[in-house]
């Protein structure tokens, strides 16, 4: 009948400038935790086939909707700016290219100077994997939890299992698993100590 819930930096002191300085993140960026999403396509330059961008973009329109996670970056990101630049940067086509364009735009994404180290930060050299990475805010555990189950219900409705694996991973994560554990062993142990008494 506990409810258990924590927060990453609930902790700190609140009077501190290293606190301020982490309010100031969360505000300005959006979050504070990453989170990162990572896309196997199971095959080599399966990342920037059409069809695994248009699923990328589409859980990126998902994340963007979960108020507590700000605005993801990915190569989905890189590709429509591609576009955008190949029509002299007007706003209106940053979008995923068309059928048609594809091919091209793809090309000017993998092929510019200034956009390849930003394709490597994203994309394996295969092609075959490629991150997501989005911030959450400071929250209780329950919310982060419930967040982490909504993402995983939105990854296997967009993400065919016998064709993608997706997992998530993250600062976020990792402190929300480290949490439960460390919950759950102390429960445990004070199992034992009831039970030798």
């Amino acid at each position: 009948q506990i409810d258990i819930s924590g927060s990453p930096i609930e902790d700190m002191p609140k009077k501190t400038e290293f606190f301020r300085d982490i309010r100031f993140f969360e505000s300005e960026f959006d979050g504070i935790m990453p989170v990162e999403i990572v896309i196997d396509s199971r095959r080599r330059n399966g990342i920037l086939k059409p069809a695994t961008l248009r699923r990328m973009d589409l859980l990126g329109s998902f994340i963007e909707d979960t108020p507590e996670l700000s605005r993801p970056i990915s190569v989905v990101n890189l590709v429509k700016y591609s576009k955008q630049a190949f029509y002299n940067g007007i706003p209106k086509y940053y979008q995923l290219p068309t059928s048609q364009e594809s091919n091209f735009i793809l090309d000017i994404a993998r092929k510019s100077k200034d956009n390849g180290d930003l394709l490597r930060s994203f994309v394996d050299t295969t092609g075959q994997v490629a991150r997501m990475t989005t911030y959450m805010r400071d929250m209780p555990t329950d919310r982060m939890e419930a967040i982490e189950e909504d993402l995983l219900q939105e990854i296997a409705k967009i993400f065919p299992e016998e064709r993608y694996e997706v997992c998530l991973t993250g600062k976020a994560l990792l402190f929300l698993k480290g949490t439960k554990y460390l919950v759950r062993n102390l429960v445990l142990s004070n199992g034992h100590l009831y039970l030798e008494k």
